[in-house]
């Protein structure tokens, strides 16, 4: 959404995934973006601003705006990373390319109308795990699929980056246990079916009682309560950066029921789903 007191909006410029070769060896001087950087499979190392790091499955990493970067792969096993690039802040009246600098030369670098703006752990490389930022690694995947598409529209490039904001401003979750990691992807992948507490204590192999005290221990909320959260954060999504019926949808989040659907997601984001596309996809 258009930030009117700064004259600009946020945008998702880039994101893609790449299988690095273990000869390879890419180095950029200066990227400007904030990018959040994961790996899906592999190892390696990256040095960031000068500062390597270790690269493995499940990490997650916010880079500054100005990074450099360079990629060492494992030779006995190297990496598929994938990221996205968000620029904070893109003034309104400019016109939108989608793109990132990667090097000083690049014409993008450097120009007065994108820039950064305060995010958390400015300056400084913020190193995490997936487990910490789900929905993040979520919607950096999302981002991913959605360019491998087609080329994205400014305004789903908008929509995209507003919703990256969002998440960046979220605080991290804590490391969670193993058993609870496998629940969760488990249920992320079958949000659009029919979903019970008895059904999750099933998947989990744990009683009802447990699962509860699981949820409240770990997410400081009721199973499925945090069902329902993550139905009404894919349905945002989707409505934002897709031009399927509220309908379908309510289909597709596991809440068929597009009355049903609509109050709920007015109760929990404030707003009904048409206005919600409207405020988060309009040009």
């Amino acid at each position: 959404m258009e930030n009117l007191t700064t004259g600009g909006f946020p945008l998702v410029a880039q994101a893609s995934g790449i299988q690095l070769r273990a000869d390879g060896r890419p180095v950029f001087r200066r990227v400007e973006s904030r990018m959040v950087l994961g790996c899906q499979s592999g190892r390696g190392t990256v040095t960031i601003n000068g500062q390597r790091y270790p690269l493995v499955p499940s990490s997650l990493f916010l880079l500054p705006w100005g990074h450099s970067i360079g990629y060492a792969a494992d030779p006995r096993d190297p990496f598929h990373v994938y990221g996205m690039h968000l620029i904070p802040w893109h003034r309104a009246d400019a016109p939108v390319e989608l793109g990132v600098a990667h090097d000083p030369r690049h014409h993008l670098a450097g120009v007065p109308w994108r820039r950064d703006m305060p995010l958390g752990g400015d300056g400084d490389v913020i190193a995490g795990t997936e487990q910490q930022r789900p929905e993040l690694a979520a919607l950096v995947r999302y981002a991913i699929r959605v360019g491998q598409q087609a080329i994205p529209s400014v305004e789903v490039a908008r929509a995209l980056g507003a919703l990256a904001i969002a998440e960046l401003a979220k605080p991290a979750a804590p490391d969670l246990p193993a058993e609870l990691r496998r629940l969760l992807a488990w249920i992320e992948a079958h949000l659009a079916e029919p979903l019970a507490l008895p059904e999750l204590a099933r998947v989990a192999g744990r009683g009802t009682t447990t699962i509860n005290r699981i949820f409240h221990r770990h997410l400081q909320t009721a199973p499925m309560s945090w069902v329902i959260d993550r139905r009404i954060e894919r349905a945002g999504q989707l409505l934002s950066t897709t031009d399927r019926t509220v309908g379908q949808i309510a289909h597709d989040t596991g809440m068929g029921d597009p009355y049903y659907f609509s109050r709920l997601f007015k109760q929990r984001t404030g707003l009904p789903p048409t206005r919600w596309r409207r405020t988060w996809s309009r040009p």
